[in-house]
């Protein structure tokens, strides 16, 4: 009795752990959402998707400036009546607000579930993937000051991309579908998840999967595509690549640096009819082409699907985009938190678990910087520019650091006997009938 008892406490510890947590996280980000008021977005998008009188849901696309795939617009339709009821109070912010808060917590739930199922995990590291999940500043800043819904782009893409490198396509494909009626980011990752879904996976699965995702995007968008026409997933997934036509939106990158240093690349003639906008597309086609390239090597020497490898390569791809390319913003280097939550939960590296802390700080910095940018530029312009430079540059260069790392871990993976059932996935050569869906 003893020993059950021993081995079941470290269990119960870290289920409370998550429960104080939810609760303490839940009530900051509470107070923070009915304290801040500021209109950014909250008001000007959120608001008005939620309270435009329109003839009923499937409508919704009749709204002229709501360009964002349904599932978040019809969240905030379902409040209608309750926002109209306190018109635009400390309350209506609140009651925006509540539904990312509410993933931001679902996120910690998550990574609790797959870390109290990992053994070679101490209980120190368990605890502290479900704290930093439940308490990340970038997601709570995100949430509850800004009233963004990246907290659930990153619930998501952890969900689906820890299913498909663990054998669980079917899931994999469900969270991708949904992903994708979610946000616009989405799109982006359809590279590397094809990649893993392509090599790794049999034909029959890839099948099946494939419908399976179908099904739930067309089941998302029919009800809007009858009354606003077939052709809406297309308007609005292929409108977004337009929306930011800036050559920086106040994003970390390479280009921040340019801007603040007064270079403008959309001003620069091209030869051959080259635009910021075709090389753009040109810089993804080829990071995706070079992950593509690097998870056939995993494919052919480790012969097994390595979650750990497996997302720290699909977030170098992601990262790298955000670094060198343009028309990013401020906060489309937040989904690398989601795979470096997916590394530091399956993992004991300690360099994972200073990566996932350097790109939070630097995330939620720019989050600060993008929101406060009129009150922080009062001050003094000039520190404003200086210290969006060096951020940014700092930036530049972890990504690079970041870089050498992941590819010193790919050359370093190999499969092991008794890491099978470790930090990777079960070896893709079983037979089908042993491999889950």
């Amino acid at each position: 009795m003893k020993h059950i008892s021993k081995k079941r406490q470290p269990v119960d510890g870290l289920l409370m752990i998550l429960i104080f947590s939810l609760v303490f996280s839940g009530l900051f980000q509470v107070v923070l959402a009915f304290s801040n008021q500021g209109v950014a977005d909250v008001m000007t998008f959120n608001y008005v998707w939620a309270t435009t009188p329109i003839d009923n849901i499937f409508h919704l696309y009749s709204i002229p400036s709501l360009d964002y795939p349904p599932l978040v617009p019809v969240l905030f339709r379902l409040i209608t009546p309750v926002l109209q009821y306190f018109s635009a109070s400390a309350s209506t912010f609140l009651l925006m607000k509540l539904f990312p808060i509410a993933f931001n917590l679902i996120l910690g739930i998550a990574v609790y579930v797959i870390v109290d199922k990992k053994q070679p995990l101490s209980d120190m590291d368990k605890a502290l993937a479900v704290v930093v999940a439940t308490f990340s500043p970038t997601l709570l800043f995100n949430a509850a000051i800004w009233g963004q819904f990246d907290g659930l782009l990153v619930l998501l893409l952890f969900l689906c991309f820890y299913s498909v490198s663990t054998k669980r396509i079917y899931w994999a494909s469900a969270f991708y579908a949904i992903g994708c009626l979610t946000k616009l980011q989405f799109c982006y990752f359809i590279f590397p998840f094809a990649a893993i879904v392509i090599l790794f996976y049999p034909l029959r699965k890839i099948v099946i999967a494939t419908l399976e995702g179908l099904a739930i995007g067309l089941l998302g968008w029919l009800p809007f595509m009858v009354v606003s026409g077939p052709s809406l997933p297309l308007r609005i997934y292929l409108g977004g690549s337009g929306k930011y036509p800036f050559l920086n939106l106040s994003a970390f990158n390479t280009w921040g640096i340019f801007v603040r240093f007064g270079i403008n690349l959309q001003e620069v003639d091209f030869p051959f009819g080259l635009d910021a906008g075709k090389i753009n597309i040109a810089i993804i086609l080829i990071c995706a082409l070079i992950t593509a390239i690097l998870i056939a090597y995993i494919k052919r020497t480790v012969g097994c699907l390595d979650v750990r490898i497996l997302t720290l390569l699909v977030c170098l791809f992601y990262n790298t985009v955000f670094i060198i390319s343009t028309q990013q913003h401020e906060r489309y280097q937040i989904p690398v938190i989601a795979f470096l939550l997916i590394a530091v939960c399956v993992g004991n590296k300690l360099p994972d678990r200073l990566y996932l802390l350097a790109f939070t700080a630097l995330t939620f910095l720019n989050e600060v910087m993008a929101y406060h940018a009129g009150l922080i530029s009062e001050v003094s312009q000039f520190w404003f520019n200086t210290l969006f430079k060096t951020l940014s540059f700092l930036d530049v260069v972890l990504s690079v650091i970041f870089t050498v790392y992941v590819i010193k871990e790919l050359r370093a993976s190999r499969p092991s006997d008794d890491d099978e059932h470790g930090e990777r996935g079960e070896c893709v050569d079983k037979p089908k009938s042993e491999i889950q869906g």
